[in-house]
């Protein structure tokens, strides 16, 4: 299996968020892209992630979530992928590490 992760990712499907997006624009951005998650970036680079599981997991900890900011909500060191490793191998690195939500980047080689 020679099919590389750049070969199934959609270049069109980006959903990226800053640390000050409010709630609702965190919702739009997650519900827009049907992915169930989006980074959170600074200066182009990730330093979070939400996924649809941190904004249920925000409903049972807040008492005001409307006033929640990305940064409130996001997960710290989102996992990078290289683009151009082979699928076959980052299948059987998800399922060794149990991950469920990678952002896939690409390097200049």
């Amino acid at each position: 299996m020679y099919l590389k992760v750049s070969d199934i990712l959609d270049n069109n499907l980006k959903p990226e968020l800053s640390r000050n997006d409010d709630f609702k624009t965190v919702i739009d951005t997650i519900s827009k892209n049907l992915l169930g998650a989006a980074v959170v970036t600074e200066n182009k680079k990730p330093v979070g992630i939400i996924t649809d599981g941190d904004i249920r997991r925000a409903f049972n900890k807040s008492k005001n979530i409307s006033k929640l900011l990305a940064s409130d909500l996001m997960s710290l060191k989102p996992i990078e992928i290289n683009s151009g490793i082979l699928a076959h191998f980052l299948r059987a690195k998800w399922r060794r590490r149990k991950y469920r939500i990678l952002r896939f980047c690409r390097y200049v080689l």
